[in-house]
């Protein structure tokens, strides 16, 4: 393109396309450059409300179903643990030791629950900028498929040491797709639209799980009981490998390289970011960026806000199977059957939290807060109630599980309120790492010498969930102080920085949601 065609920089805060080939030639690489440049942007015509709205739904359908199953995945992998110990697995690779008094500690299965985590603590740093380095799509396919070879191989494992192990290595290579969807997320949608879409690729945690139950129920029944955790994970591994074949055909990189958009659509679908002022993506890895995200105290107070609420999951995660059977006293099948409702509890209560927090403007600290008083409620019903209270025990498990709304929208926070690539990645990462710190700690809090309902884990729980809800608060002063800052601050920004690869900090025209 003849940069002649170009016009200059405008000197203001303005979100109108600024000088692109001179924004390339002061070292701006973001890809929305390129890519408005290609089609000509000075050329376009005005976007139009009924354009944008198609483009929307087009995306809806392409990127939401692709993410939202591989996070599914996720908890499909972890999930089959926790089931599996109702069928055989902890018998069969011995995760147990014979106590006096015919009683059994089940101390290995608490370390194999927590060893994926590790894995996950270990491979985010690694994966997640490897993934923005390299197109994303294709690198996110690739760590699928790897995790499904591993997933299919886990009946291989014949003791202790195999599937800690085969936990590491699924933690490892998970650990590069979450953050890596999320900034997926940030390149498709406006701040307003991250409000739902990102609930709703958590929402996969909860929602997957009533059809994952229903087909491990009809796995043990078609099969024997004995070792039908075999079955399941042949069934996700080959599930998973499928899909990592269908995510590298159909998952676009960007919007700059999604074949099933026009050149018109392409330029809506980058234009149309502008406002975010938080840029499209950049393959460039900059210190700078790392070295700010760790340094952010926004970032810090979220990290510990996601720590705290996710301490609920945690406990609930790979125990609550072992807490409905024996405290309730159901067998293994009916164990499956109580379980269901707390995948449908997990899922609404991302998208109910997330369409709130679409319809009304900078209420998603406020819906989080919510979601986690009633995810701490149940945590009281499990903490004081006795075993001869079972219904309000059950009622408290599927209480507990609404944490997961409060999670999602934490995840949304983390996506819309932080700017460059290398910085997006970055923080992301740093958030699926607390949940991972949470869910590596909170098993350590069922002590030995304590039976269900295990008061003390509970006790612990709430705790760490009122200090998660004090966090919030405190997140969302911070960035409504930062806001009102910028809104007084009389320094001018010399041109528009939106697609300039710069951190929320580094650009005076981003504003924090909250």
């Amino acid at each position: 393109m003849d940069d002649t065609k170009v016009a200059d920089p405008l000197p203001s805060v303005d979100y109108a396309v600024s000088g692109l080939a001179s924004q390339r030639q002061r070292g701006y690489d973001d890809e929305a450059i390129r890519v408005l440049q290609a089609l000509e942007w000075d050329s376009q015509p005005p976007i139009t409300n009924e354009e944008e709205r198609e483009l929307i739904k087009l995306i809806d359908w392409r990127i939401l179903p692709l993410t939202f199953f591989g996070t599914a995945m996720q908890y499909a992998d972890k999930a089959a643990l926790s089931v599996g110990a109702l069928f055989g697995l902890i018998r069969d690779l011995k995760l147990f030791v014979a106590q006096t008094g015919g009683t059994f500690d089940t101390h290995k299965y608490t370390l194999v629950s927590i060893i994926y985590y590790v894995g996950y603590v270990v491979g985010t740093p690694i994966l997640s900028p490897i993934a923005q380095r390299f197109p994303t799509g294709k690198m996110c396919s690739l760590y699928v498929l790897l995790w499904g070879i591993v997933t299919l191989l886990t009946p291989t494992c014949t003791g202790f040491e195999g599937i800690m192990g085969q936990r590491f290595v699924l933690g490892i290579l998970e650990g590069g797709v979450s953050p890596a969807f999320l900034t997926i997320l940030g390149m498709w949608y406006r701040k307003r639209e991250q409000a739902l879409r990102a609930p709703i690729l958590y929402s996969a945690n909860g929602f997957f799980g009533v059809p994952l139950l229903a087909v491990v129920y009809g796995i043990v029944h078609i099969g024997s009981r004995a070792h039908a955790w075999k079955s399941i994970y042949y069934f996700l591994g080959v599930l998973t490998i499928i899909f990592a074949c269908l995510l590298y055909v159909f998952l676009p990189d960007s919007p700059v390289s999604a074949k099933w958009l026009t050149s018109r659509q392409r330029y809506v679908a980058v234009e149309r970011l502008r406002d975010n002022q938080a840029g499209l993506n950049s393959k460039r890895l900059k210190g700078s960026h790392l070295l700010e995200a760790v340094c952010d105290i926004k970032v810090v107070v979220l990290m510990l806000a996601t720590f705290c609420t996710c301490a609920s999951a945690g406990v609930i995660g790979a125990f609550s199977p072992l807490v409905i059977s024996k405290g309730y006293g159901a067998d293994a099948l009916r164990t499956l059957l109580l379980l269901m409702p707390t995948g449908l509890v997990a899922g609404f209560s991302n998208i109910i939290g997330g369409y709130i927090a679409l319809k009304y403007k900078n209420t998603r600290i406020a819906v989080i807060i919510s979601l986690s008083i009633l995810s701490a409620t149940g945590t009281a019903l499990q903490w004081r109630l006795t075993l001869a209270k079972k219904e309000g025990l059950l009622a408290g498990v599927y209480l507990i599980v609404a944490s997961s709304g409060a999670l999602g929208g934490l995840t949304g926070l983390a996506l819309s309120n932080t700017a460059g690539a290398t910085k997006k990645i970055a923080v992301s990462g740093l958030v699926f790492i607390s949940i991972a710190g949470a869910n590596i700690a909170t098993p350590f809090l069922f002590k030995k010498s304590e039976q269900p309902p295990y008061p003390f884990a509970f006790k612990v729980t709430m705790i760490l969930q009122c200090a998660g809800i004090g966090l919030c608060v405190v997140y969302g002063a911070l960035c409504i102080r930062e806001n009102r800052r910028r809104d007084r601050s009389v320094e001018k920004q010399a041109q528009d920085l939106a697609f300039s690869d710069s951190t929320d900090k580094q650009n005076a025209a981003f504003r924090y949601v909250w």
